[in-house]
Protein backbone atom coordinates (compact mmCIF):
# COMPACT_ATOMS: atom_id res chain seq x y z
CA UNK A 1 0.00 0.00 0.00
CA UNK A 2 1.46 3.43 -0.92
CA UNK A 3 1.99 6.08 1.72
CA UNK A 4 1.66 9.44 0.98
CA UNK A 5 3.95 11.71 3.03
CA UNK A 6 3.31 16.06 2.34
CA UNK A 7 6.10 17.83 0.87
CA UNK A 8 8.30 19.50 2.55
CA UNK A 9 8.13 23.18 3.48
CA UNK A 10 10.86 23.66 0.37
CA UNK A 11 9.34 21.54 -2.21
CA UNK A 12 7.10 22.23 -4.66
CA UNK A 13 3.53 21.65 -3.33
CA UNK A 14 1.66 21.90 -6.96
CA UNK A 15 2.42 17.91 -7.23
CA UNK A 16 -1.55 16.04 -7.30
CA UNK A 17 -1.80 12.80 -6.36
CA UNK A 18 -1.56 11.40 -10.17
CA UNK A 19 2.15 13.39 -9.98
CA UNK A 20 2.86 11.26 -6.56
CA UNK A 21 1.76 7.69 -7.84
CA UNK A 22 3.41 8.45 -11.32
CA UNK A 23 6.50 8.81 -10.03
CA UNK A 24 6.53 6.23 -7.46
CA UNK A 25 5.65 3.97 -10.59
CA UNK A 26 8.75 4.58 -12.43
CA UNK A 27 10.97 4.71 -9.83
CA UNK A 28 9.79 0.72 -9.08
CA UNK A 29 9.60 -0.17 -12.78
CA UNK A 30 12.04 -2.44 -13.42
CA UNK A 31 12.44 -1.30 -16.94
CA UNK A 32 12.53 2.23 -15.96
CA UNK A 33 15.25 1.42 -13.59
CA UNK A 34 16.97 -0.15 -16.54
CA UNK A 35 16.95 2.11 -19.03
CA UNK A 36 18.18 4.87 -16.55
CA UNK A 37 21.36 2.92 -15.94
CA UNK A 38 22.07 2.75 -19.24
CA UNK A 39 21.35 6.42 -20.42
CA UNK A 40 23.64 7.05 -17.82
CA UNK A 41 26.47 5.27 -19.34
CA UNK A 42 26.06 6.24 -22.75
CA UNK A 43 25.76 3.12 -24.45
CA UNK A 44 25.82 -1.04 -23.98
CA UNK A 45 29.60 -1.50 -25.61
CA UNK A 46 31.46 -4.11 -23.68
CA UNK A 47 33.50 -1.76 -22.73
CA UNK A 48 31.38 -0.63 -19.41
CA UNK A 49 31.97 -4.48 -18.28
CA UNK A 50 27.97 -4.50 -17.74
CA UNK A 51 27.84 -6.70 -21.07
CA UNK A 52 30.34 -9.62 -20.45
CA UNK A 53 28.34 -11.62 -18.12
CA UNK A 54 26.01 -11.61 -21.08
CA UNK A 55 27.37 -13.03 -23.96
CA UNK A 56 30.55 -14.60 -25.05
CA UNK A 57 34.06 -13.01 -24.80
CA UNK A 58 35.42 -15.50 -27.29
CA UNK A 59 34.20 -18.02 -30.72
CA UNK A 60 32.68 -21.46 -29.70
CA UNK A 61 35.82 -24.03 -30.13
CA UNK A 62 35.14 -27.24 -32.39
CA UNK A 63 32.47 -28.94 -31.15
CA UNK A 64 30.77 -26.09 -29.61
CA UNK A 65 28.65 -23.52 -30.40
CA UNK A 66 26.18 -20.75 -29.31
CA UNK A 67 23.06 -20.92 -27.78
CA UNK A 68 20.27 -19.08 -25.64
CA UNK A 69 20.63 -19.26 -21.95
CA UNK A 70 17.65 -18.19 -19.88
CA UNK A 71 16.94 -17.70 -16.47
CA UNK A 72 13.59 -18.47 -16.12
CA UNK A 73 13.81 -17.30 -11.94
CA UNK A 74 14.63 -14.15 -13.21
CA UNK A 75 12.10 -13.39 -15.95
CA UNK A 76 9.19 -11.14 -14.96
CA UNK A 77 7.21 -11.74 -18.19
CA UNK A 78 7.56 -7.87 -19.25
CA UNK A 79 8.34 -8.71 -22.62
CA UNK A 80 10.69 -5.91 -23.34
CA UNK A 81 12.64 -8.89 -25.21
CA UNK A 82 9.47 -9.14 -27.02
CA UNK A 83 9.55 -5.45 -27.78
CA UNK A 84 13.72 -5.02 -28.58
CA UNK A 85 13.35 -8.09 -30.86
CA UNK A 86 10.74 -6.89 -32.97
CA UNK A 87 11.83 -3.27 -33.06
CA UNK A 88 15.54 -4.11 -34.36
CA UNK A 89 14.57 -6.76 -36.85
CA UNK A 90 11.28 -4.39 -38.54
CA UNK A 91 8.94 -7.21 -38.08
CA UNK A 92 5.49 -7.15 -38.93
CA UNK A 93 2.92 -6.40 -36.34
CA UNK A 94 2.00 -9.79 -36.02
CA UNK A 95 5.34 -11.09 -35.99
CA UNK A 96 7.54 -12.61 -33.43
CA UNK A 97 10.49 -14.04 -32.82
CA UNK A 98 10.79 -14.41 -29.53
CA UNK A 99 7.84 -14.73 -27.02
CA UNK A 100 6.93 -14.83 -23.53
CA UNK A 101 4.22 -17.51 -22.13
CA UNK A 102 3.13 -18.20 -18.42
CA UNK A 103 2.51 -21.76 -16.83
CA UNK A 104 -0.12 -21.78 -14.26
CA UNK A 105 0.16 -25.12 -12.30
CA UNK A 106 -2.71 -26.20 -10.24
CA UNK A 107 -2.17 -28.30 -6.67
CA UNK A 108 -2.05 -31.70 -7.39
CA UNK A 109 -0.97 -34.93 -6.08
CA UNK A 110 2.55 -34.12 -6.96
CA UNK A 111 2.92 -30.79 -6.05
CA UNK A 112 0.59 -29.18 -3.51
CA UNK A 113 1.17 -25.81 -3.55
CA UNK A 114 -0.30 -23.91 -7.30
CA UNK A 115 2.59 -21.93 -8.79
CA UNK A 116 3.60 -20.04 -12.28
CA UNK A 117 6.06 -19.67 -14.18
CA UNK A 118 6.58 -16.85 -17.21
CA UNK A 119 9.44 -18.65 -20.00
CA UNK A 120 10.35 -16.77 -22.77
CA UNK A 121 11.61 -18.49 -25.79
CA UNK A 122 13.43 -18.22 -29.67
CA UNK A 123 14.87 -20.31 -31.87
CA UNK A 124 16.67 -23.45 -30.53
CA UNK A 125 19.84 -23.07 -33.08
CA UNK A 126 19.48 -26.81 -32.44
CA UNK A 127 22.53 -29.00 -33.30
CA UNK A 128 20.15 -30.89 -35.70
CA UNK A 129 17.60 -28.57 -37.26
CA UNK A 130 14.22 -29.72 -38.08
CA UNK A 131 13.76 -26.72 -40.26
CA UNK A 132 17.11 -27.04 -42.28
CA UNK A 133 17.05 -30.35 -42.84
CA UNK A 134 13.19 -30.12 -44.08
CA UNK A 135 13.31 -26.96 -46.54
CA UNK A 136 13.55 -28.28 -50.02
CA UNK A 137 15.13 -25.17 -51.42
CA UNK A 138 18.06 -25.10 -48.75
CA UNK A 139 17.34 -21.66 -47.45
CA UNK A 140 18.65 -22.22 -44.33
CA UNK A 141 22.38 -22.69 -42.86
CA UNK A 142 23.85 -23.80 -40.21
CA UNK A 143 27.26 -21.41 -39.53
CA UNK A 144 30.22 -23.74 -38.75
CA UNK A 145 32.01 -21.52 -36.67
CA UNK A 146 28.91 -20.17 -34.37
CA UNK A 147 26.02 -22.76 -35.04
CA UNK A 148 23.76 -19.96 -35.66
CA UNK A 149 20.64 -21.54 -37.49
CA UNK A 150 20.27 -18.63 -40.40
CA UNK A 151 17.25 -18.20 -42.85
CA UNK A 152 18.00 -17.04 -46.16
CA UNK A 153 15.19 -14.86 -46.88
CA UNK A 154 15.90 -14.71 -51.15
CA UNK A 155 15.98 -18.49 -51.24
CA UNK A 156 13.12 -19.40 -49.94
CA UNK A 157 9.61 -20.08 -51.80
CA UNK A 158 7.53 -19.73 -48.94
CA UNK A 159 5.99 -23.29 -49.09
CA UNK A 160 6.44 -23.90 -45.43
CA UNK A 161 7.59 -26.75 -44.34
CA UNK A 162 9.92 -25.63 -42.21
CA UNK A 163 7.21 -24.53 -40.41
CA UNK A 164 5.72 -28.03 -40.19
CA UNK A 165 9.13 -29.63 -39.07
CA UNK A 166 10.18 -27.44 -36.15
CA UNK A 167 9.00 -29.34 -33.55
CA UNK A 168 8.84 -25.73 -31.33
CA UNK A 169 7.02 -23.42 -33.86
CA UNK A 170 9.83 -21.53 -34.72
CA UNK A 171 9.67 -20.33 -38.21
CA UNK A 172 7.33 -17.53 -38.93
CA UNK A 173 5.22 -17.10 -42.05
CA UNK A 174 4.99 -13.43 -43.22
CA UNK A 175 1.63 -13.08 -45.69
CA UNK A 176 3.41 -9.43 -46.71
CA UNK A 177 6.51 -10.67 -47.90
CA UNK A 178 5.19 -14.13 -48.52
CA UNK A 179 8.20 -16.47 -47.38
CA UNK A 180 9.66 -17.55 -43.82
CA UNK A 181 11.71 -15.61 -41.57
CA UNK A 182 13.01 -16.53 -38.08
CA UNK A 183 15.55 -15.80 -35.06
CA UNK A 184 19.01 -15.60 -35.66
CA UNK A 185 20.46 -14.55 -32.92
CA UNK A 186 20.86 -11.19 -33.67
CA UNK A 187 24.86 -12.84 -35.21
CA UNK A 188 25.79 -9.58 -36.95
CA UNK A 189 25.76 -8.13 -33.61
CA UNK A 190 27.39 -10.44 -31.47
CA UNK A 191 30.36 -10.96 -34.46
CA UNK A 192 30.96 -7.37 -33.27
CA UNK A 193 31.03 -7.87 -29.75
CA UNK A 194 27.08 -6.57 -29.30
CA UNK A 195 24.48 -8.34 -27.49
CA UNK A 196 21.60 -9.39 -29.47
CA UNK A 197 18.22 -7.34 -28.70
CA UNK A 198 16.29 -9.82 -26.26
CA UNK A 199 19.55 -9.76 -24.21
CA UNK A 200 20.41 -5.77 -24.00
CA UNK A 201 17.01 -5.35 -23.13
CA UNK A 202 16.35 -7.48 -20.38
CA UNK A 203 16.24 -5.90 -17.58
CA UNK A 204 16.46 -8.49 -15.27
CA UNK A 205 19.45 -10.33 -17.01
CA UNK A 206 17.11 -13.56 -17.49
CA UNK A 207 18.81 -14.01 -21.05
CA UNK A 208 22.36 -14.89 -21.49
CA UNK A 209 24.30 -16.16 -24.89
CA UNK A 210 26.34 -18.91 -23.34
CA UNK A 211 28.66 -21.66 -25.27
CA UNK A 212 27.84 -25.50 -25.74
CA UNK A 213 29.30 -28.83 -26.02
CA UNK A 214 27.68 -29.88 -29.22
CA UNK A 215 28.29 -33.96 -28.50
CA UNK A 216 26.99 -33.60 -25.13
CA UNK A 217 23.72 -31.95 -26.42
CA UNK A 218 23.47 -34.72 -28.90
CA UNK A 219 24.59 -37.29 -26.81
CA UNK A 220 21.68 -36.25 -24.31
CA UNK A 221 19.28 -36.24 -26.38
CA UNK A 222 20.40 -38.87 -29.32
CA UNK A 223 21.13 -42.49 -29.23
CA UNK A 224 24.90 -43.28 -30.24
CA UNK A 225 25.46 -46.59 -31.36
CA UNK A 226 21.80 -47.92 -30.41
CA UNK A 227 22.35 -46.93 -27.08
CA UNK A 228 21.06 -44.24 -24.79
CA UNK A 229 23.76 -42.33 -23.26
CA UNK A 230 22.60 -42.16 -19.91
CA UNK A 231 26.04 -41.52 -17.86
CA UNK A 232 26.22 -38.08 -19.62
CA UNK A 233 26.62 -35.63 -17.01
CA UNK A 234 24.86 -32.31 -18.85
CA UNK A 235 24.85 -29.22 -17.98
CA UNK A 236 22.01 -27.86 -16.25
CA UNK A 237 21.57 -24.37 -18.58
CA UNK A 238 18.04 -23.56 -19.55
CA UNK A 239 18.72 -23.35 -23.03
CA UNK A 240 15.94 -21.97 -25.35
Amino acid sequence: MTTLTPPAENEDDSRTLIDVLLAEQRDLTAVERFAGWHDSRNGHSRSNGHYKNLIPLTAPKRGEQFAFEVDLDKCSGCKACVTACHSLNGLDESETWRGVGLLVSQPSTLNSQPFQQHITTACHHCADPGCMNGCPVLAYDKDSVTGIVRHLDDQCIGCQYCVMKCPYEVPKYSDRLGIVRKCDMCANRLAVGEAPACVQACPSEAIKITVVDTGIVRAKFRSVNGKTEKNIQHSTLNIQ
